[in-house]
């Protein structure tokens, strides 16, 4: 089951609702996930489990929402699921696909104050 997300910001971004991870039928190969092009500022939906994502306009390499670098600095001594706002388990090489409780580089404004919001599961 996936979740539902949505994410926004206080200079008035919002990506309406985010159908985040992937299905019943379709969890082992499908991870949707948000991701953003740092070149182009596109805030994006992409398949976290393609060894390329791309973005459409420009064809660099988007960077997913679960890396540090699009991260205000979020420090725990240990792995805790409360401190998820959204997690999908990948496989037994990747682990898991995170998203923290922390703000994210926010593609209109450019600074770090986006959030994601879990507002629900889909399947």
């Amino acid at each position: 089951m996936g979740g539902i997300l949505e994410a926004h910001c206080a200079c008035g971004f919002e990506s309406g609702h985010l159908l985040v991870g992937g299905g019943m039928l379709t969890f082992h190969e499908i991870c949707h996930a948000p991701a953003v092009c740092l070149r182009c500022n596109i805030f994006l939906m992409k398949n976290y489990m393609k060894k390329y994502s791309k973005c459409p306009e420009c064809n660099k390499k988007v960077v997913f929402y679960n890396d540090p670098s699009v991260q205000m600095e979020f420090v725990s001594s240990s792995y805790d699921e409360e401190d998820q706002i959204f997690s999908w388990y990948l496989d037994e090489e990747r682990g898991h696909f995170d998203l923290p409780k922390t703000t994210f580089f926010c593609p209109n404004c450019k600074n770090v104050t986006l959030k994601f919001r879990d507002i629900g599961n889909w399947d």
